[in-house]
């Protein structure tokens, strides 16, 4: 993919995408996804809209010479571009720097371990013989990343697709932290205040989903999600105490609540009867 090609696309994708600020968080939807495959191919990731690239991808597709023939490689890597205060969430055991996988609702803060860059997956001839993080591929999972904007540090997420043979990657979309050094968890579109504590509203047990709204804010809305994203309950919420039932299959869901201009998911594990 040529360079002028690959920004004409990126700049399509943004027009086409306005970000959409949201409970102090800025949220930007890229339709089309972008899209990655390729050796030594790259995307230049510019989180806050401002013509300057903040983070770059790249995959690699490509057949190393050995000994005894040749070995089919695949490897996602990335980190900031050309900015040492730009990283991903990552760590690194040993001499190798590793990008995390997050699920739903995993912090992403100044309490967390970062990399300027790392590898996300590593595929050799089909098989994954060291501990990258993405290996085996992976689908809406989430990159957290900090950045600069001036002098401050923001927090984000991107949501991304990576191929089991690691040679092709998918960016869905991402969300930043509008307030500087202030955590965001993988896939909100809002922050926790004070104000607003999910914790007082939303109670969780292996069974039941309890929700307890104040008066003077309006309705709510609650939707409870299995693990390919379809919706198995939705509810619509007054003020006062709601008590619901999760799905009677045992299994992991995402319960998502929508009240007073605010967004927040939390996953919930049913156990078996």
């Amino acid at each position: 993919m040529q360079k002028d090609k690959l920004s004409l696309y990126l700049s399509l994708a943004s027009v086409a995408t306005a970000g959409i600020a949201k409970g102090q968080v800025q949220y930007l939807d890229f339709n089309p996804d972008l899209e990655l495959q390729g050796n030594l191919e790259f995307i230049n990731i510019d989180v806050d809209q401002d013509s300057i690239d903040d983070f770059v991808l790249i995959t690699e597709d490509t057949l190393v010479a050995a000994i005894n023939g040749y070995y089919d490689v695949g490897r996602v890597r990335g980190g900031g571009y050309f900015n040492l205060e730009n990283d991903f969430m990552g760590n690194r055991p040993g001499s190798y720097d590793y990008i995390s996988m997050l699920e739903m609702m995993d912090a992403i803060g100044p309490s967390q371990a970062f990399l300027n860059g790392g590898t996300f997956a590593m595929a050799i001839d089909g098989a994954n013989p060291f501990n990258e993080p993405w290996n085996g591929g992976a689908t809406d999972k989430y990159l957290g990343f900090r950045f600069e904007i001036g002098d401050s540090t923001h927090y984000g997420w991107m949501r991304l697709d990576i191929s089991a043979d690691a040679k092709r990657v998918v960016v869905k979309d991402l969300a930043y932290s509008l307030k500087p050094d202030y955590p965001i968890a993988a896939g909100a579109m809002s922050l926790s205040s004070k104000e607003w504590n999910i914790a007082s509203f939303l109670k969780l047990t292996s069974k039941e989903i309890w929700v307890d709204l104040p008066e003077g804010r309006g309705k709510g809305e609650l939707l409870v999600l299995d693990v390919k994203g379809a919706v198995v309950l939705r509810e619509e919420l007054e003020a006062g105490q709601a008590r619901f039932q999760l799905p009677a299959t045992a299994g992991v869901y995402v319960v998502q609540l929508q009240f007073d201009g605010q967004f927040y998911r939390q996953k919930a594990l049913r156990k078996p009867d």
